[in-house]
């Protein structure tokens, strides 16, 4: 099984999403994105390749929730997954910098 590694940009956007549908939704909406996102990093766990390929730096990415969506990077040689940044779909793709 992979080990997974936050860098401080994908934790900063986690806490952020989360505090924003505390505040503009629901405590339920909060739940339901953490839960995804404990659901999606399971996965990544055990299969990490399944999720297709950027063309960018070997970036992969996932779908966690309808919008938001989860960018990484897995080393087969020290079986880690490195999770870079969670992006809300609605946002403009330009300011994306991974």
């Amino acid at each position: 099984m992979y080990s997974i590694i936050w860098t401080e940009p994908a934790l900063s956007d986690y806490w952020q999403n989360i505090d924003y549908l505390l505040a503009e939704w629901s405590e339920k909406q909060a739940e339901n994105f953490i839960s995804e996102t404990e659901f999606t990093l399971k996965i990544l766990q055990e299969t990490p390749l399944i999720f297709p390929a950027t063309n960018y730096k070997s970036i992969r990415t996932v779908l966690v929730v309808k919008q938001m969506r989860l960018f990484y990077r897995v080393s087969p040689e020290t079986q880690t997954i490195e999770i870079i940044r969670f992006w809300n779909t609605f946002q403009n793709p330009d300011a994306l910098h991974l």
